[in-house]
């Protein structure tokens, strides 16, 4: 027996779930073309690298210090200033991807603000503040 096809909207499906979903599937499949497209520009060498991509292999098997030391990397958000160089341009989607939950959370907001839901917009703005603090590096322990 053939199971009948509906169009109709799941139980638990709100409009704010929907807007939430749909950010999300797009941000994530835009993050996603950014790191492929970095990526290809980096293998294929048309953009120059700051470390060519035959020398990875021998940075493998050091610490992070000592890969830092080696290659002149300062760590943190000192990769903005290489961008420019094709292994970091990797950096922008990755980044771009770690963001996605704050770009959906800004986008349901005025949402649910127009609900009057200003305990779940709290709580919204509250995780933004978060992932920006974090994102800043103002939240460091033991260094």
């Amino acid at each position: 027996m053939e199971e009948k096809q509906t169009d109709a909207v799941p139980k638990y499906s709100t409009p704010r779930r929907e807007t939430y979903a749909s950010w999300l599937e797009n941000c994530s499949r835009t993050g996603l073309a950014i790191v492929a497209i970095s990526f290809a520009i980096y293998v294929t060498g048309s953009i120059e690298s700051h470390l060519p991509v035959k020398d990875i292999p021998s940075y493998w098997g050091m610490s992070a210090a000592e890969y830092m030391q080696e290659t002149g990397y300062r760590g943190g958000w000192a990769w903005t200033s290489l961008v420019h160089k094709a292994d970091y341009m990797n950096f922008i989607g990755i980044c771009f991807l770690a963001s996605v939950t704050m770009v959906c959370n800004l986008r349901l907001i005025p949402m649910l603000l127009k609900e009057n839901d200003k305990i779940l917009a709290g709580i919204c703005v509250a995780q933004i503040i978060v992932i920006l603090l974090a994102a800043s590096g103002i939240l460091t322990v033991g260094h």
